[in-house]
C-alpha cells in the first residue's frame, strides 16, 4: 500500500488543484475499512485539517485543494 502511496505522492503537481473526487479516485485518503472515500475527505476539509479553496457561489460549496496541501498532508498522516 506504501508503494502505491508513493507512487500517487509523484503524481501530485504541486501548482494543479485537485477536488474531493478527483482526490477520491486517486485512493490516497482513505476511511477505517481502508476505502476510498469522499466524505473523508470533506469532513478534513471541514475540520480545516485539509486546507481547501471553495469555489461555489450561494448554498453550494465547491471545494478544490492546492496539490502542495494535499502532499503535505498525505506525507503527514502515513509519516513519509
Amino acid at each position: 500500500m506504501l508503494n502505491q502511496i508513493k507512487k500517487t505522492l509523484s503524481s501530485i503537481k504541486d501548482d494543479e488543484l485537485y477536488s474531493p473526487e478527483t482526490i477520491t479516485e486517486m485512493g490516497a485518503i482513505v476511511n477505517t475499512k481502508l476505502e476510498p472515500s469522499i466524505w473523508v475527505i470533506y469532513r478534513l476539509i471541514k475540520d480545516d485539517k485539509l486546507p481547501a479553496v471553495n469555489f461555489g457561489h450561494g448554498q453550494h460549496a465547491r471545494y478544490f485543494v492546492k496539490g502542495v496541501d494535499l502532499k503535505k498532508y498525505i506525507k503527514e498522516i502515513y509519516k513519509l
